[in-house]
């Protein structure tokens, strides 16, 4: 209750689906359910590898965003114990680490700037957004 229809599709492994709700109906992918997941969670914890790669290399999405109780895709993977996507995840996380490192010192907040711009890419309010009840 309260996923969207994006959070279904990446649950239930429709590639083809999340790819066409993001392009064609400009699906929200930074949408919280009401559990506070984002679909980059979902996907992880389904272990849609195809469809966690889509949303943090084409969607940008911020792969270090946490739920109400902490947990971040990376957390989710783990739990179920799905090293391909545990093992993505944490190559992406390294990569913004050394995008961090090698920010200019006079930007001591890249790496935040980064993600967050990553995270501001938003739908503001399709029919693909909407909540299933």
């Amino acid at each position: 209750q309260g996923d969207t229809a994006l959070m279904f599709a990446a649950v239930n492994g429709h590639l083809s689906l999340v790819k066409y709700l993001v392009e064609e109906c400009r699906a929200n992918f930074n949408a919280r359910s009401n559990d506070d997941y984002t679909t980059l969670m979902f996907a992880a914890r389904e272990k849609r590898l195809d469809i966690v790669k889509y949303l943090v290399e084409e969607c940008k999405v911020n792969v270090e965003a946490n739920n109400n109780k902490g947990y971040t895709a990376l957390a989710l993977a783990n739990m179920m114990n799905c090293t391909e996507v545990i093992e993505y995840l944490k190559g992406q996380i390294a990569a913004a680490n050394r995008a961090d490192a090698n920010a200019p010192r006079n930007y001591p907040n890249y790496r935040s700037m980064v993600l967050e711009e990553a995270g501001d890419k938003k739908d503001l309010g399709s029919a693909a957004s909407m909540r299933i009840q």
